[in-house]
């Protein structure tokens, strides 16, 4: 069981995310976060949430896969045929052969898209096969990673892990194992490290390769606990840690340098302990995507010990440090004794009855604790906390310090006592009522400070190894009223100055001058002070103090020339406000506090590097208010006309380090608005019935600590005035109307006299076409057909044969009265009418037809009977005259590029042949049905823009000859 507590910013649905399963996290070249997820997309900008799902155009929302493959132009991947396009907040939408399942960028700039059916190089939204293995077991790569120089990483499901040689694609090695790999990280030592599912995380070193074997590297006893787990994800951040996410088992940090792991769960602030993806961001911050949404761990990450984690109570008084990285704590409720960060705490009741301690010491090696009544001295072991001595007080001690390196000083409330070798002596009496705090100078001056605002500084003595005090100088502070007392001190030995802490009035500066105390400078709230309530002084070097307040830390740094001082809240970086009650510096550098929300650990307080920073800052977006649905190009100038001057700015700073207390000053300038708005937390700002004329918006982020950026992010918006209220511009505007509706009116009566004339040309032509679409002679050859049966006494045939030909009668009388009918519908006619040949030919052909399912699905149309002419010229110059071989007539329809093409194709005699027999026959003609249908064709390409077309070619296969007719029509044909 772990005791930390990790401090996590946390984002879910209820803050603006589209889906609380994260699965993949991306952070783009502006700085904006992108979050997929099995709802679309959400892209988080520091300040608000923008998603985008099937209503936005995905054609599913699953989001496998997150990259900026050009500058502000992001890639999704959806494990399909589709990916995904993001620029300038428009999707759009592309298409590829293959699903890509996710897509990894190599050290040589290469992209690697994998895939289910291999490994392709990725360019410009084309795939290039590579040879790459796809697998056998589950067919697909699922992540690579270049290695060393030359080599390439190559992870499967349940597949060995293979390594290729990318220049020759040779393969060079195999694991013995198969794993389903994850997630591949290659680190900055040239070692790679491998998620996998059923087999943990596993390592592999350069030294690994063994001839053509993978030898995984034997990773630390740490890891055993979780050999057999799933791990999704392996990111390294800046430092060198490693963090890997699990399914069900949390998450994991390790620093191979230092060998230090970290495993963090719920029990330590995850929202959950199942870890679908992770991303280490510009700022080194780890963000987590968990099926409860997604985590942010800062850099500077705090770790926090409270009653949940085993705590006598939140509340915690006083600290120690202890060897090896522990610390005992006190408060009303017992001690709490946490053996070494990462492991339980174990709780002691110490024998105080109803007391409790107030201050911990050490004193060479000796631990003691200070209650109002009691001295005790502690045995602490590597086991537990016990009792080694106890001795009574005569009365209320509430502060102790060493003095002389194996003596205590106790302060109370009307004498001073000296413990020394087990035994207590009082060395002051004079001027001390009720004592709260103590310090000692470089001269053995023992301050005091009380509960009574008073100020003693004593000398302290040796005689005859006696140790005796008396007053050398006092102070009366002034109270800020009836609670007012003074908490804490401390001494600056550099510029003999004196430094207390009260509960109400904050912090006063004394200067020794002679034998007097001096008040020279005071530190509240007004100076930057986080709170007045002084609890705690620390230093933390020779010219910073640590100041502990009812809301959290401060910094005063002192100059050291000068007495002037600036203070940094440090609590606002860290992200947290509690009471502040004691500070601890830890061996390792670290800042231990002791709060009343438990114990607190942060890594540094030198954050001035970061304070200098120039966030980043954006303009996200400008709505007008009369549309909020729109979207307006802000890298343009804005031009609104008069009557739609309100619009919505929105900005934000991707700047993820306390994002949520970052504020925000904005200037418009041209609008009587000379000086930068007041600090706020809001994201937009709302501008109503702004004038005609030129603006310049501009928006400066503001840090926790009130430092404005010099970054700036600015628009600019034109108004255009109302020109209608001038007599010139109504002239104009009526002089240009008159003439507009001239114009307008002409060209009406024009279009009106075209339209009339080509729709009548139209009405014309489709008329005589239908009319000449049934050849006289072929319902003449019908009927002949029909009697010759009845005569031979075939009257079945005979009456099968009318009832088709009153079934095609019927349908080209239904088909005539529409400028188009469904495929389907003219498939049906044509199917009947080339039935009908095949019988009055005795079958002397053969027919089939080839239809596009899509085309039959959704519906498509066509004019009624375009394509009858050229099928009854196929069979009666074509196949009819044909005497030797199988005949054949094969009609194709199929969608191409939003044209629907239709193919007629015989094996007949051919063009020349027939156009021979024909003049040898002395029937040199075209019949009425192909006049009429070029007709119409030739009319059909003026109404599309000429994208009607037809060809008629000459075909050979051997020594056989035919025809082909291939016919053109847009999907959309217009018929006006």
């Amino acid at each position: 069981m772990y005791s930390q507590q990790l401090n996590f910013d946390h984002y879910n649905q209820s803050n603006g995310l589209i889906n609380n399963e994260v699965h993949c996290i991306m952070q783009a070249s502006n700085g904006f976060m992108y979050f997929g997820t099995p709802s679309g997309l959400s892209i988080f900008n520091g300040a608000s949430f923008n998603n985008y799902d099937v209503s936005k155009g995905f054609k599913h929302n699953i989001i496998s896969g997150i990259q900026e493959l050009i500058s502000e132009k992001i890639f999704l991947y959806t494990n399909s045929n589709q990916f995904y396009q993001i620029s300038d907040q428009h999707l759009s939408v592309d298409s590829v052969k293959v699903p890509i399942k996710n897509i990894y960028r190599g050290k040589s700039g290469l992209w690697y898209a994998c895939t289910y059916s291999g490994l392709y190089l990725f360019y410009n939204g084309t795939l290039s096969k590579l040879p790459v293995s796809a697998g056998t077991s589950f067919p697909g790569i699922n992540c690579v990673a270049e290695w060393q120089d030359s080599l390439l990483v190559v992870g499967r499901s349940y597949e060995p892990l293979d390594i290729y040689n990318r220049y020759t694609w040779k393969h060079i090695a195999s694991s013995s194992e198969k794993l389903f790999v994850r997630n591949i990280c290659a680190d900055k030592e040239g070692n790679i490290w491998i998620a996998s599912i059923g087999a943990g995380v596993q390592l592999l070193r350069p030294g690994n390769l063994r001839d053509s074997h993978i030898q995984f590297e034997k990773l630390p006893a740490s890891f055993f606990p979780f050999q057999q787990n799933e791990f999704r994800a392996i990111v390294e951040d800046k430092e060198g840690n490693f963090w890997m996410g699990s399914i069900n088992k949390g998450l994991i940090k390790y620093n191979p340098q230092t060998s230090e792991f970290l495993h963090i769960s719920m029990d330590q602030g995850l929202a959950s302990n199942t870890i679908f993806s992770l991303y280490c961001d510009k700022e080194d911050n780890i963000w987590i995507g968990t099926n409860r949404g997604v985590q942010k761990l800062a850099h500077n990450y705090t770790l926090s010990f409270s009653s949940k984690q085993g705590l006598p109570a939140d509340l915690v008084l006083d600290m120690l440090s202890l060897p090896g990285d522990g610390i005992i704590t006190s408060g009303y409720s017992g001690v709490g004794y946490i053996k070494r960060f990462g492991e339980k705490i174990a709780m002691w009741h110490p024998p105080l009855e109803d007391e409790y301690f107030l201050k911990f010491i050490s004193v060479q090696k000796k631990y003691f604790g200070l209650s109002l009544k009691k001295l005790v001295e502690l045995h602490i072991s590597a086991e537990n906390i016990s009792t080694e001595n106890i001795y009574p007080l005569p009365e209320h001690f509430r502060d102790m310090i060493t003095f002389r390196g194996n003596n205590l000083l106790l302060g109370g409330d009307s004498t001073i006592l000296l413990f020394s070798n087990g035994k207590m002596s009082s060395i002051a009496k004079e001027g001390v009522h009720l004592v709260s705090c103590m310090a000692i100078d470089d001269s053995e001056i023992l301050w005091t400070g009380s509960l009574t605002n008073m100020i003693n500084g004593y000398s302290l003595h040796s005689d005859n190894e006696k140790i005796s005090a008396s007053i050398s100088f006092h102070y009366q502070a002034t109270a800020n009223g009836k609670q007012d007392y003074i908490q804490c001190i401390t001494v600056d030995n550099k510029k003999n100055r004196i430094i207390y802490g009260t509960s109400q009035n904050g912090i006063t500066i004394l200067t020794r001058a002679n034998n007097k105390l001096i008040q020279s400078a005071k530190i509240n709230i007004s100076s930057g002070l986080s709170n007045n309530n002084v609890v705690s002084l620390v230093w933390y070097n020779d010219s910073t103090l640590l100041v502990g307040t009812g809301y959290g830390l401060d910094k005063i740094i002192f100059a050291t020339a000068t007495d002037s001082f600036y203070v940094h809240n440090i609590n606002d970086y860290y992200n947290f406000s509690n009471t502040v009650y004691s500070i601890v510096k830890t061996g390792t550098g670290d800042i231990l506090l002791g709060t009343e929300s438990g114990v607190l650990k942060i890594p540094s307080v030198d954050i001035e590097k970061n304070l200098g920073k120039d966030l980043p800052v954006v303009i996200s977006s400008i709505r007008l208010l009369g549309n909020p649905d729109s979207t307006i190009d802000i890298k343009k100038i804005i031009d609104l006309p008069y009557n739609n001057n309100g619009l919505t700015v929105s900005y934000s700073s991707p700047f993820f380090i306390n994002e949520k207390n970052i504020r925000y000053t904005y200037l418009l300038a041209g609008a009587n608005q000379n000086s930068w708005s007041r600090p706020s937390s809001s994201s937009h700002v709302t501008f109503l019935n702004l004038s005609p004329g030129h603006y310049k918006f501009m928006v400066k982020p503001v840090n926790i600590y009130g430092e404005i950026s010099a970054e700036a992010a600015s628009a600019e918006i034109y108004i255009r005035p109302a020109f209608w209220q001038t007599w010139w511009f109504n002239l104009i505007l009526i002089l240009a109307v008159s003439v507009l509706l001239y114009f307008i009116i002409r060209r009406r009566i024009s279009n009106i006299r075209y339209e009339s004339a080509l729709k009548n040309k139209i009405t014309e032509t489709e008329m005589m076409a239908l009319r000449a679409q049934m050849n006289p002679h072929f319902i003449f050859n019908c009927m002949n057909i029909i009697d010759g049966l009845i005569t031979s006494d075939r009257k079945q045939e005979a009456q099968d044969f009318l009832q088709k030909f009153s079934k095609l009668i019927r349908l080209v009388l239904e088909n005539s009265q529409h400028q188009q009918v469904p495929i389907q519908q003219d498939l049906q006619a044509l199917h009947l009418y080339i039935e009908l040949e095949a019988i009055r030919s005795n079958y002397h052909f053969k027919y089939g037809f080839d239809i596009d399912e899509e085309l039959i699905e959704d519906n498509y149309k066509i004019p009624p009977l375009l394509l009858q002419p050229y099928i009854e010229n196929a069979i009666v110059h074509g196949l009819r005259n044909k005497e030797t071989g199988d005949c054949k007539l094969f009609v194709r329809l199929k969608k191409e590029n939003n044209k629907i093409v239709a193919i007629i194709e015989d094996n007949g005699i051919g063009r020349k042949k027939a156009m021979d027999l024909n003049e040898g026959n002395k029937k040199p003609y075209q019949s009425l049905g192909m006049k009429v249908t070029a007709k119409r064709i030739d009319l059909l390409r003026m109404m599309n823009q000429n994208t009607v077309s037809i060809e008629i070619a000459d075909m050979q296969h051997g020594g056989d000859t035919g025809t082909v007719v291939t016919i053109i029509l847009p999907v959309d044909l217009k018929f006006e």
